[in-house]
Parts: structure tokens; sequence; C-alpha cells
């Protein structure tokens, strides 16, 4: 045993060596995508002995976010933001070994008591999860610490549980309580850090139908287990079914439905479970926001395979759990670990950090299978065959090396990653402006503005494309810019894709503030006006309105900026719109009509309850409009 125990952690520790040096270069890239506006906050966070609250910490200027516990660790990390983003990557990977080594842990205890024994397989699978490509946006896309935090925590938890549940006690004493403590700690730190963490439950649950099935357990804590595992699983099957309408509004922005979502998941997690398995580098490219939707069960006609699989996969789960329990775990950790980003709630489709977790079933049921055909082979005397397996298996994981070692060479510059995505994905929207915006970001202007122009034509109906194109002029106005008549007609035909308004409120944003007048004022209201008339951005017509209201105020015509704002008012009546038509009509000496607006805004807000988030201004256009003379 001590020597088992000795070799492992030998093993482990030049892992994690390997480790370090396939994914170094990776440590040198720098912040993606979503680290923008989910990190903007570190830039005027008050330093630790400046402090005034708490929620300085945990939430920056980011408003109510839920997951304070990553924010946290990101806050102690302020003066590297935003130019030493090896800083933040450093932490991440330093976490990512700590799972790998927690891992081992969790699996060695949960083995325990199967044919495999505690020790080879888990080093074995916690070392392949180690250095699996798979891993490389969860480690190095910074953002995703949210991720790696959640699972850190989930893996402690699981560990604190097959403890506790293994003690045998059939007494309520101190130790115990302490135990249940850090254990219920651990899994709230981890719901801190991100939601996921709540499926470690799911995970017991599996646990106690497979590995832990035929073992013994006191009746004190078959009783706390049901109290404290079973019940709050149930408590949360609850409130997926009572917040289900709300869920369902998320699905306003996407452009497919929650049916639509749930049936194309069948073909992504056939995908990840590809990608995980034979980890080709061309499977990783980081972005898929073109994944195809399926529209029904046979469009596209892999979509009903995909879901008979899955259905089999997880009643097969069920069927071997006595039989063969470690297999049976590893099925059902897949799918467990998907329940929340993979089923209906409202997120984009496909991203590889989902996997951080959900890939250890994979690798766990490979390295099984591997195990059991090398043993078979070897008692039927088949020496030379087994040994084959083995060079097999030798041979899968120095790919997964290898493929780990070109990615994270890949990952070492964002031009580089974004130009590797791009070429990967042609089709893909988001790459597509990702190369754009990098050439801008070093100051490759006109080649940014030259990349756009070339392949402007290949998103013919993404009108986020034209306007790309045209906001390089905020950077240098001597670079080759669309013609109007261009952008107007994309504007007013184009497809829906969300980026697409976000672009054309930051236009608008940098014009009225005089940081980018790459267009006359009358050109952005043609603008406005053309996405306004285009029937796949009705959802916005409110936003547009108002961004039309401001730029009429701002040249000087109030009464179209308060037309404009009646407007935005009949898609939806919101405080926000009713206090700035409030002010308008104010300043346009129509005060009667400005206070019925105000009253209107105070009882929509007060009817939002703590969700109201314009008391301050509701008391300023009260002090305005109510003022004495």
């Amino acid at each position: 045993m001590i020597k088992n125990k000795f070799v492992s952690c030998t093993v482990l520790l030049l892992s994690v060596f390997f480790a370090i040096y396939i994914f170094y270069p990776a440590l040198y890239g720098g912040f993606l995508l979503d680290d923008f506006p989910n990190l903007r906050g570190l830039s005027s966070v008050p330093a630790f002995n400046e402090l005034t609250s708490l929620k300085d910490i945990f939430y920056f200027d980011l408003g109510d976010i839920g997951r304070p516990l990553s924010y946290a660790s990101f806050y102690f990390q302020h003066q590297s933001w935003p130019d030493i983003p090896f800083d933040f990557k450093v932490v991440n990977f330093v976490i990512h070994i700590l799972n790998s080594l927690l891992l081992y842990v969790f699996l060695a205890s949960a083995l325990k008591n199967t044919r495999y024994g505690s020790t080879p397989l888990a080093v074995v699978v916690s070392v392949v999860w180690m250095i699996h490509p798979m891993q490389i946006s969860s480690v190095f896309y910074v953002v995703q610490r949210m991720t790696l935090l959640s699972a850190f925590f989930s893996l402690m938890f699981l560990v604190m549980y097959i403890h506790i549940r293994r003690s045998g006690s059939d007494k309520v004493t101190v130790r115990l309580l302490a135990e249940l403590l850090v254990a219920l700690l651990l899994l709230v730190l981890g719901i801190l850090s991100k939601e996921n963490a709540i499926l470690s439950l799911g995970m017991v649950v599996a646990l106690e139908m497979t590995v832990l099935r035929t073992e013994p357990v006191s009746l004190l804590i078959g009783r706390l287990r049901l109290c404290l595992i079973y019940l709050p699983v149930l408590l949360v099957v609850m409130a997926a079914v009572i917040g289900f309408d709300y869920l369902l509004k998320g699905y306003v922005q996407r452009d497919f439905g929650p049916v639509e979502r749930m049936l194309t998941e069948t073909r992504v997690l056939l995908d990840y479970l590809q990608s995980i398995s034979l980890a080709r580098a061309e499977s990783f490219k980081f972005i898929f926001d073109n994944y195809p939707v399926s529209k029904g069960l046979f469009q596209p006609l892999e979509t009903v395979f995909c879901l008979l699989f899955h259905i089999g996969s997880i009643g097969l789960a069920i069927l071997i759990r006595k039989r063969l329990p470690v297999i049976s775990l590893g099925i059902l950790n897949f799918y467990i670990w998907h329940i929340l980003e993979s089923t209906i709630i409202p997120l984009e489709l496909y991203f590889e950090h989902r996997n951080y977790l959900a890939s250890i079933g994979v690798i766990l049921i490979i390295l099984c299978l591997v195990t059991d055909a090398f043993y078979v082979l070897r008692q039927k005397g088949h020496s030379i065959a087994s040994y084959l397996v083995i060079f097999l298996a030798v041979v899968w994981a120095g790919n997964l090396a290898v493929t780990s070692s070109f990615l994270s060479r890949v990952w070492d510059n964002p031009l580089k990653l974004a130009i590797y995505i791009y070429n990967n994905n042609k089709g893909s929207n988001r790459a597509h402006a990702h190369v754009g915006m990098y050439l801008n970001n070093l100051g490759m202007t006109d080649a940014a503005a030259r990349f756009y122009k070339e392949t402007n034509e290949h998103f013919s109906d993404d009108p986020s494309k034209i306007l790309l194109w045209l906001e390089i002029g905020c950077t240098k106005k001597d670079v080759e810019k669309p013609s109007l008549s261009v952008i107007e007609n994309r504007l007013s035909q184009g497809k829906y894709y969300l980026e697409t308004v976000r672009i054309i409120q930051e236009l608008v944003n940098k014009e009225l503030s005089g940081q980018c007048m790459v267009v006359q004022y009358d050109e952005l209201l043609i603008m406005l006006d053309a996405l306004k008339s285009n029937n796949n951005y009705q959802i916005w017509g409110a936003e547009l309105s108002i961004l039309e209201s401001q730029v009429y105020e701002k040249v000087g015509e109030a009464d179209k900026a308060i037309s404009a704002l009646e407007v935005a008012l009949s898609y939806k009546e919101r405080v926000d719109i009713l206090l700035s038509l409030s002010q308008r009509k104010y300043l346009a000496g129509n005060i009667l009509e400005a206070k019925k607006l105000y009253e209107k805004a105070r009882v929509l807000c007060e009817s939002k309850g703590q969700d109201c988030q314009y008391t301050h201004e509701l008391e300023t256009v009260q002090s305005l409009i109510f003022q004495t003379n």
C-alpha cells in the first residue's frame, strides 16, 4: 500500500511538470472576448486598504452577479488588469493542477472497493484529464476561472461526502457536525463560484447508484443523506419547474426556441464525446456561434439518432450499475455535469469549457475498457494482443499530449489564436469579428479594414460585419469605409445577430461623446431607421428608438427626440423610458404631462419592489419637475 502511494505521488508529480511543459506557452496569451465585459470593473475598484464595502470585492461595478467568489479572486489581481494577462492565467493554471490532484483523491476514494482498486486507474485518469486538450479553453480563457473554482469546491465536496459516508457514525458527535458543516460550506462556495456546483448533489446520487451501492451505511448517515442530498435535489427540480416561465424569457434574444435547443444539444453532446475521445486539433475551434440548429426531430436527420443514443446510454448506465458500476458512473458523470448548460436554459449552444468535469466520465470509461481488455486478453493467453491494447492506449494518450502542446502554442498569442480559429471555422460570425478586432487593437487599422472589405461578402446576411468595418474609422479617419447605401441595405434586410445591436449602440455612444466622428448624425439616423424597419430586429425597437432620441437631442431637435421616446414607450412601458420622456416633456414646457409620466414611472418602479434599479433616477426627476418656483 505504501509503495503504491509512493508510486502514485511520484507519477502525479512528474505529470505536473509534464503539464507545465505542455501548457507553458499558453500562459503568455492575452485576454479574450468575454474577459473584457466581465472584468472591466477591475479598472476602477479601490485598493484593499481603501475599501468602503465588501461588495467592491465581490461585484466590482458589474451589478448583481451571482458568482461573487470568482469575482473576489479576480479582485485580488486587479493591479494586473488589463496589461498583464499572464498573472491571471497562472492562477487559473494552478487551480487546474490542484483540481487534477483532487480528482485523483476523489477517484482513489470512490473506486477503493471496486475491482479496479484505489490507485492505478485513479492516477492514469487524473493525468490524462490534466493534459487533455479539451481543458485549454477552461484554463487559459481567463473568465473561466469560474468553472475552475466551481470544480475545485465540487471535487472537495465529493471527497468530503465519501469520507463522511464511510465514517459509519451512529451518533451525532461534534466531529460529525463539523464534517457536515465543512461539506455544506464547500458546496456553497462552489455555487458562489459558479452555479454548476449544485450538480455535485447529482454526482452523489450517481455514486450511491454505482460504486457506493454495496457499501454499508449507518442508519444515521443514511437519514442524513436523505435530508442533505435527495431533498435539495428535489428542491432544485421544483425550482426549475416553478421558474420555467422565467427561463423562457431568455429565448427572446436567441434565434432558437427551447425545443430546438434541446434537440440541438443532442448533437452537441455527441460532438463533445467525439472531441474528448479522438482529440483532433481541428475539433477545438473555441468559437461555435454558427453551430447548426436542429429545427425538428428529423431536421437534420442525425438529431433523432443522437437522441436515441443518449437515451440508450443513460438507460445502459442504469442497467449495468450493479455489474459494471465504474462504467455506469462514467456515463452518469458525463450527463450530470451537462444538466444545467446543455438542456433547457437559454445559453449559447456550444462551449468546450462545459466539459471540464464532464470529460472525467469519458476518460474513465475509455481507460476502464483498456484495463478490462488488457486483463481479459492476458487471462486467455493472448499476451501480444494485450500489450497491443496498452500500446494503442499510450498512442492515444500521446496524441492528447501532442494536441495540447500544439494548441497551447496557438494560444500564446491572441492574434495567432484569432486567425487559427477563423481558418478552422470560416462560417463563424464571431470568429470573423475576432480577427478584425485584434488587428485593429494592435494598430493594424488598414489591415483590419482590408480584412473586413475582402471578407464582407462572405457574410452578406449579417449586418454586424458592415458595422464593424465602419467602426474601424473611429481609429483612423482616412481608412476606406463602406458606402452608406450598402450599410442601409444590409441593416434593413439582414438576418438577426445580437452583435448588430451591440455595435450600433457602441457606435452611437462614441459619436455622441465625440470619441468617433466616422459618420454624420443624419447618417446615424438613416442607419437606425433602417435597422428598425427590419422585422428581424423588432424586439430591439425600444432600444433603437432611444438611440434615435439621443441623436435628435444632440442635434437640437427636441420635438423629434420626444417623438422617438414616445415610439420607444409604445414598444414597452419601462421605468427608464418613462423618466426620460418625463424630463423631455418638462423641459419642453409640458409640465402636466411630465408629472403624469413621472407618476407612471413611480408606480411601475414600486410594483417591481427591490428589482427596480431606478430609485436614484426617480428622485432626480422628482426634484426637477416638482421643484418650487
